[in-house]
């Protein structure tokens, strides 16, 4: 979901509201800042209450985001859309670091570099994957495709939070 969002938002910014690469790369401003602050929080979290609690929430976050998005259009305010990305945020910033937690606390210890180095692996085949989705909605304008885009990306965040909820351990 993550990948796919950075590839076809900026140009989706880019074609309905004629802005510059520039200008449309700061408008991912606000899920950017909340994926860089949020993970020091949802270290505390983890921690206390176990990664699954802060998947499934951290997906189901990252899918609200990504609906309220769905209202984007030519005429959609800025602050709006700056929510919704803090949204997604805030959702994904949950999400990664409790991944990562269950994967490496559920694994011996002399095996911690490949299950670590198997999660990098499944994460970038995700990405690539997302962003060659998000290219089939593309092909002729992410603008009025954008419904299907996001709705993709949000049925992609329920399923990892019903995953989430069915397979993480709660501690």
């Amino acid at each position: 979901g993550l990948s796919a969002i950075l590839f076809a938002l900026p140009i989706i910014f880019q074609q309905a509201n004629h802005i510059s690469a520039f200008i449309a790369g700061t408008y991912l401003l606000p899920m950017t800042i909340a994926m860089a602050f949020n993970p020091i929080l949802t270290g505390k979290i983890v921690s206390k209450i176990g990664p699954r609690v802060p998947m499934v929430i951290g997906f189901t976050l990252a899918c609200i985001g990504t609906l309220i998005m769905m209202d984007f259009g030519t005429h959609s305010s800025y602050i709006w859309t700056g929510v919704s990305l803090f949204i997604t945020g805030i959702g994904i910033s949950l999400t990664i670091p409790s991944l990562m937690t269950a994967v490496i606390t559920s694994t011996k210890k002399e095996q911690t570099g490949i299950s670590s180095g198997g999660l990098n692996s499944i994460r970038q085949i995700g990405s690539v994957l997302g962003v060659a989705i998000v290219g089939l909605f593309g092909n002729h304008s992410f603008v009025s495709d954008i419904h299907y885009f996001l709705l993709t990306i949000c049925i992609v965040f329920i399923i990892g939070a019903i995953l989430s909820f069915l397979f993480i351990s709660k501690n």
